[in-house]
């Protein structure tokens, strides 16, 4: 659940990103244009391989964060996004993407947050259920009597 939201929130500037882009400039961008996006993610990995600090990293480590983010990828996706994403702010700090990478991390630190919190509401509802079948056969050896249902 956790990898899903985050990728719907990728997924939103993923889908932004394909409508508003110029025209395909490599195969990675040739493969994120079609949506094709785990095979445009490697491609994104393999550009930033051959040239890890060259022009347009910074935009690859975006481009890849965003293909990252597909569903298909699952929670591996999403943690190659973010690991992409804090790349690029800490090996770009001048970058145009920088500010896009920062509020995709924020989503994804306050989805983080968000997840343990309903874990641990979880956590307490199912313990007060199981107090409250405890108190229902307490209350039941004492009176002998069915509580009504519901």
């Amino acid at each position: 659940m956790r990898a899903a939201l985050f990728a719907s929130v990728l997924m939103a500037g993923l889908l932004a990103a394909c409508s508003s882009r110029p025209a395909p400039v490599s195969p990675a961008d040739e493969l994120f244009a079609r949506r094709q996006f785990a095979a445009a993610a490697d491609a994104y990995e393999r550009q930033l391989a051959a040239a890890p600090d060259g022009d347009g990293a910074d935009r690859s480590l975006f481009y890849m964060a965003l293909a990252s983010s597909a569903p298909e990828l699952g929670g591996d996706g999403a943690r190659r996004a973010v690991d992409g994403l804090e790349r690029l702010v800490g090996q770009f700090p001048e970058s145009s993407y920088r500010a896009s990478a920062e509020i995709l991390l924020a989503l994804h630190h306050r989805h983080d947050r968000l997840t343990a919190r309903l874990e641990a509401l979880r956590a307490s509802a199912a313990k007060l259920e199981r107090q409250l079948e405890e108190l229902k056969k307490i209350d039941l050896e004492q009176t002998g009597e069915r509580p009504p249902a519901g």
